[in-house]
């Protein structure tokens, strides 16, 4: 699934990337980038994937 990432499977992947970086970074920072996420979605997989 992570091979090909829809865009309904995208929105949670950047949603879950913003929640663990909440503790670390301010919120309203995330809220900015999720507008920028979209170009940085391809990282965001691989942030992810070494999240879990």
């Amino acid at each position: 699934m992570l091979k090909n990432p829809t865009k309904k499977k995208g929105s949670k992947i950047v949603i879950k990337l913003t929640e663990s970086k909440m503790p670390i970074q301010n919120g309203k920072v995330n809220l900015m980038k999720i507008g920028i996420t979209n170009v940085y979605q391809k990282q965001s997989c691989t942030m992810i994937l070494n999240v879990l």
